[in-house]
């Protein structure tokens, strides 16, 4: 484990495990005046290198499912999600619940090798208990590089038949950089 006052440790494959954003996040003056300064994370799966601090999500027309939660719909609304770490292949942002069916909503952007030499992106959220019910919604960007810092766009929901305990089958989720 290292420690050099802003991450926490570095994992084999070259994490960086945030305490806080300051590990790999640095205010960025915008080029109109008009604009507040911005916070601009490391993010290597990111066009140019850069995502923001935080996004907005917003998470509409979730509903109760057949199984153990009763407070689905509780869970519709908007959310802004804090940058956490990044590697070579991933970033990732998330915001913890103290209560409820769900402990944590979660969102990523991944680059993966697929079924030949390419390069393709994703963006995954997810809504989880992480024991026995997670939410999806995931948007394949190809071989095109996601412009996280100009994020603005509707994510389509995975529906599993794993995951009854909330109906997301009818559900949206809009993803907006801040």
């Amino acid at each position: 484990m290292l420690w050099d006052g802003k991450i926490l440790f570095r994992r084999a494959f070259g994490s960086k495990i945030a305490i806080s954003p300051a590990c790999c996040c640095e205010e960025s003056s915008s080029e109109s005046s008009s604009e507040s300064p911005s916070v601009v994370c490391e993010c290597p799966v990111c066009l140019n290198g850069d995502a923001p601090q935080q996004f907005k999500v917003t998470l509409a027309d979730i509903a109760n499912g057949d199984d153990s939660c009763d407070d689905c719909e509780s869970y519709n609304g908007e959310y802004i999600i804090d940058w956490r770490h990044s590697d070579e292949n991933i970033c990732y942002w998330e915001k913890y619940f103290k209560s409820g069916c769900f402990s944590q909503l979660a969102m990523s952007f991944e680059r993966m090798y697929a079924m030949g030499p390419d390069l393709e992106y994703y963006l995954s959220v997810w809504l989880t208990n992480q024991d026995d019910c997670t939410l999806r919604w995931q948007y394949k960007f190809g071989t095109d590089q996601p412009d996280c810092m100009n994020m603005d766009m509707m994510v389509p929901c995975i529906v599993s038949d794993d995951d009854d305990c909330c109906d997301n089958s009818g559900s949206t989720c809009h993803v907006e950089a801040l």
